[in-house]
């Protein structure tokens, strides 16, 4: 479906040209008068009929139709030519500033010319398709196997809730055999998680590896996940560096071998190979260097194939098994929101239909019910009677039904995830921007392509076709995609010309169009890529080269992505000027220390990612002549200007690493005035400005991300500037670093940021008090504060007359003199869920109000060492308190799990905790177990885990003289700080 799609983006694109169009005439006269580019469009709206049907015979031919594939090559380079002419043109008209219009290009001789073969061509293809007996397709209206829903039936859910009494159960009975001692001689042992693709094997290993048992039991604890394209030195280096060494560079492997060997003599290990599929690893790289590890060490392995875990010798299998019937139907309906439309019966007796075809396989129906969600109910038995049941039983798993239920629009957004390596974390921007450089998203009215990019995204989120990571407050979106889902789509991606590592299975009349390698995998030779590749995307490959880019450019000119993180190119060559249609460019994490002043050639560049340069410190002023840049981020490198001309990018919607400088030639903060589209916007060096910012930033209206720096102190800069710097009130998250004066700028509580969700306010040590009234931010739901160093009392007036209303995660940090913080109403803070006090060691007390927040269900207090209270938390769930040497009391809790201190050597009392079921304590001083252990106490623990020194340790050893306190505690564990002594009562 990739064509389809293209084609779409291609036939909008010209006619947004023909609107852009300066020419007296414009398209619509050109059309009139130039038959080629008249017949061009009808030819090409022809062809966009025809391609679903093609392309979805081949797919349910598995690439075998000999016929089709031949057309479809032959309909794939000429579309793609056409696409080449346009963008010469495009390209040309910009070199002439803008002096001829595009209409006039394509009425000279040779463009026409070209045109004219390409219609020729087009006429062929489509007299093929109608008229040939081995292809006869018909025309066909597209999306007919995706109706697409509003959305009233989606619904966010978390499938572990779902399944979490048995997951809870297996964790549990898992967990117990990894951390039972082996009679006799315990050097380490295999375990291993078996069962079919897709039912659960890594949620299961991963609950057991963030185990807090798991944690106390071992030295040290490494996850490593094995995939085809991973080298054995790359595996070698992620276990040396996970297990506390350190090796950055290349080395042979007998070396690396050895540091293991180092790395973890002694040592009880606990490691993890998720997604093993042969014993080549194990027989062959680890079984002999793990024999180093200390006693009671254990490897635990998932594998699809049992034999694999009886080849390593595994000493337990555990089998996850399907969902019943009922665990089945609760996950669906879950994701379909039944609780909320329980009237509309037939629908649900439909879902539930649908739901037993999948047989309880977890990953067929978290897919279904994505389908299902993407559907009108109205269309779901429709959907339902085209499904076969789903075979748990088959070698392979077959999930093309949730392939072909996808809309045209979605299907090479799709296929092209199967670029990145197995296993790989997927920033949003990264996919969407992707998406965008391949042409893959289709233009619309009053929406740009990356909020249109977004939305696709977040379709493939609700089908199920990506899983987002969990999402920290400060990171980027990410996803990743599940093993299964990658193969089903390098499957289908391969007769649609992409190639993860250049292997190819189908017929060599497929244009190699998408490729992609990394890890152990060698670089293509440069004479066998192929002329029409369009994406070249390298992950982490040590081999790929500056001379091996430079060797690869002649035979790649018609590339429109080059993605290059992370590898060891330290130079860009002049001849990337060559790539004259390149969109996308990432260097990322390279050690490229300049670029090129050719770089100015490269007219159609949209995105250009420097992040993490280290050694990059200067960008050549041609940069700024890329007219059609859209994105810039040159954040983490040394770069401390930019070059002047920044105000020519008047299509830049993403600046991260504007830096303000007064040295001539380089970028003011005027610059910014005329880039009206940005989106994200990060400023630094903010203490050089000399503009007033209100002008600047006020009528950024699109403006959702926003990061504001100062570096030096107020007595070097202009105060009434900096008061002045007001960003657009549509800001969705803002971080200010080092503002430099006294108090906070008013703009900053003003309810007119309605829409603005993260706030950051870090390292404002001038500030005296918090902002006022920034509790009347109604859409705010995560705040940080740190390194406040002089504000002394939070006042009442910071929670302003709404209290925060949706603020749901609150972090306060460093904040070296805090010792006060006034009482607000009880009803503030109605949705905060997460309270962290981290290295405020002057806090005297807590606010009564706190208490009666009965949404919060975490508290975190560390370093708080005049606070010697904590009590009356009725819904608090988990708390941690550490390194709080004045504490003395902790008490009434009466719904807490989970309870870890750390280093409190004052508390006396902890009680009125009925619930709780886990305790962790922590200190190394620690010669008894506390006084109130077992006194004031009135529950029943399900877990003890204890770190303290060697002498406690032998008084809670079977037979010691603290051994009673702990014998009925189901799950009792000890050690020292470095694990070399260990006791557990299993």
């Amino acid at each position: 479906m990739v064509m389809y799609a293209f084609i779409s983006g291609f036939i909008n694109e010209l006619n947004h040209i023909k609107k852009q169009d300066k020419s007296g005439c414009g398209w619509g006269g050109l059309v009139c008068q130039h038959s080629e580019i008249r017949v061009l469009l009808q030819r090409l709206e022809a062809l966009e009929s025809f391609l679903c049907h093609a392309e979805r015979r081949l797919t349910n031919a598995g690439g075998r139709d000999a016929s089709m594939v031949q057309w479809l090559s032959d309909v794939h380079k000429t579309v793609y030519d056409a696409d080449d002419i346009i963008n010469e043109c495009t390209m040309e008209q910009q070199l002439r500033s803008g002096n001829r219009s595009i209409t006039k290009l394509l009425h000279r001789g040779d463009m026409a010319v070209r045109i004219k073969v390409i219609n020729e061509k087009l006429r062929k293809a489509l007299h093929d398709a109608t008229t040939c007996h081995k292809l006869g397709m018909q025309q066909q209206c597209m999306d007919v196997a995706a109706k697409q829903h509003s959305g009233t039936w989606r619904s966010t859910f978390n499938h572990l809730e779902v399944v979490g009494q048995r997951m809870k159960k297996d964790t549990d009975e898992m967990v117990k055999l990894l951390c039972t001692p082996k009679q006799g001689s315990d050097q380490y042992q295999v375990f291993a998680i078996t069962g079919i693709g897709g039912i659960g094997k890594t949620t299961l290993a991963r609950r057991i590896f963030d185990e807090e048992r798991v944690h106390a039991e071992f030295h040290v604890k490494v996850w490593l996940s094995v995939c085809g394209d991973v080298s054995d030195v790359q595996l070698l280096k992620e276990i040396i560096n996970g297990a506390g060494g350190s090796f950055l560079g290349d080395g042979a492997r007998s070396d690396m071998e050895k540091m293991l060997v180092a790395v973890i003599r002694g040592k009880r290990l606990f490691l993890v190979l998720d997604g093993l599929w042969t014993v080549d690893l194990w027989c062959n790289l680890l079984q002999d260097p793990l024999k180093s590890c200390g006693d009671g060490s254990r490897v635990l392995i998932t594998t699809r194939v049992d034999q694999v875990a009886r080849s390593v010798g595994a000493v337990h299998l555990h089998q996850v098994a399907l969902l019943s019937k009922a665990e089945s139907w609760v996950l669906v309906s879950k994701m379909l929101a039944f609780q909320e439309v329980e009237e509309n019966h037939d629908s649900m007796e439909i879902a539930m239909k649908a739901t037993a075809k999948c047989r309880g396989h977890p990953l067929a129906l978290k897919l279904i019910g994505g389908v299902l969600g993407a559907h009108a109910p109205s269309d779901w038995g429709e959907v339902t009677e085209s499904l076969d049941d789903f075979s748990v039983h088959s070698e392979e798993l077959d999930f093309m039904w949730a392939y072909e239920a996808l809309p045209c629009h979605l299907k090479p957004c799709f296929l092209f995830c199967a670029l990145f390596p197995e296993n790989r974390v997927i920033t949003r921007r990264d996919l969407t921007q992707l998406w965008i450089a391949e042409g893959f998203i289709k233009q619309e009215e009053n929406k740009t392509v990356e909020d249109l990019a977004e939305e696709y995204y977040s379709e493939m989120i609700s089908r199920n076709l990506v899983q987002p990571e969990v999402e920290a407050y400060e990171e980027e979106v990410r996803c990743t995609m599940h093993q299964l889902v990658r193969e089903l789509a390098l499957q289908l991606a391969q007769a649609d010309g992409f190639y993860a590592n250049h292997t190819c299975s189908t017929a060599s009349t497929i244009i190699r169009l998408h490729l992609s390698f990394g890890g152990k995998t060698e670089p293509p030779e440069s004479t066998t890529l192929h002329d029409q590749l369009r994406t070249l995307a390298v992950f982490e490959s040590p081999s790929m080269t500056s001379d091996l880019l430079n060797k690869f450019i002649d035979q790649i000119q018609l590339l429109r992505v080059l993605d290059l993180r992370q590898t060891e190119i330290d130079e860009v060559p002049d001849s990337i000027s060559a790539l004259k249609h390149l969109r996308y460019l990432n260097l990322s994490g390279t050690n490229v220390a300049k670029l090129p002043n050719s770089i100015k050639d490269l007219y159609n560049l949209r995105y250009l990612c420097l992040n993490s340069c280290k050694k990059l410190d200067s960008i050549p002023t041609g940069t700024t002549q890329l007219y059609n840049l859209r994105s810039l981020d040159v954040l983490h490198t040394k770069l401390a200007q930019l070059p002047s001309g920044i105000k020519n990018m008047k299509n830049l919607n993403s600046l991260l690493g504007f830096f303000v400088s007064d040295v001539s030639g380089s970028s003011s903060l005027d610059e910014l005035k005329t880039l009206s589209e940005l989106r994200e916007l990060h400023i630094g060096n903010l203490n050089m400005a000399k503009t007033r910012g209100d002008e600047i930033l006020l009528k950024k209206k699109f403006l959702q991300l926003l990061e504001l720096s100062w570096n030096h102190e107020p007595k070097q800069m202009n105060i009434n500037i900096i008061k002045e710097i007001q960003p657009s009130t549509c800001l969705q998250r803002l971080t200010i670093t080092g503002f430099p004066d006294k108090e906070y700028p008013s703009w900053l509580s003003s309810p007119d940021f309605r829409n603005l969700a993260h706030l950051v306010l870090e390292h404002c040590r001038f500030c005296q008090q918090l902002p006022s009234s920034l509790g009347d931010l109604p859409a705010l739901e995560y705040l940080r504060i740190t390194s406040s160093k002089v504000v002394v009392t939070i006042k009442k007036d910071f929670f302003g007359k709404k209290c925060f209303p949706r603020l749901e995660r609150l972090v306060m940090e460093k904040m070296s003199k805090w010792e006060k913080w006034e009482e607000a109403p009880d009803t503030s803070f109605p949705c905060l869920k997460s309270l962290h006090l981290k290295n405020c060691n002057m806090l005297i007390s807590l606010p009564r109000f706190l208490q009666h927040v009965t949404s919060l269900t975490e508290l975190v207090i560390q370093g708080a060492d005049r606070l010697r209270e904590v009590e009356n938390f009725s819904s608090v769930l988990n708390l941690r308190i550490e390194d709080s040497t004045n504490i003395e009391k902790v008490s009434n809790f009466s719904s807490l799990k989970s309870l870890k201190i750390v280093k409190c050597p004052a508390l006396e009392v902890v009680k009125k905790m009925p619930s709780l079921e886990h305790l962790h304590l922590v200190d190394l001083a620690m010669e008894s177990l506390p006084v109130w252990f077992g006194r004031d106490l009135n529950f029943s623990l399900r877990s003890l885990y204890i770190s303290a020194n060697d002498e406690l340790l032998s008084k809670l050893k079977m037979g010691g003289e603290e051994s009673f306190k702990v014998e009925k505690i189901r799950r009792f564990s000890a050690s020292t700080a470095n694990k070399s002594y260990v006791i557990s009562n299993n």
